[in-house]
């Protein structure tokens, strides 16, 4: 990936460490959103945001491009 990127492969754990701190952070919303709008609701908002940053990724160009998909996949995962 890093080779593809152009980038250092350091800085690729960046995207990383981002994807498990918004799904970290997001988890106790994503309860406090299933109770609000229900569970299947919020479940299908979920898978969407997921597939929708999984292609983000896939697409992604640059080390910043991937971090910010990334972080829209842990929100997704959460």
């Amino acid at each position: 990936m890093a080779v593809s990127l152009n980038t250092d492969p350091v800085l690729l754990g960046v995207a990383t460490s981002s994807y498990l701190l918004s799904l970290a952070i997001f988890m106790p919303i994503s309860g406090w959103l299933a109770d609000r709008m229900g569970a299947s609701v919020a479940f299908r908002c979920a898978i969407a945001l997921f597939t929708v940053s999984s292609v983000l990724c896939a697409m992604s160009g640059n080390v910043m491009e991937i971090t910010i998909a990334r972080l829209l996949q842990g929100i997704g995962g959460a």
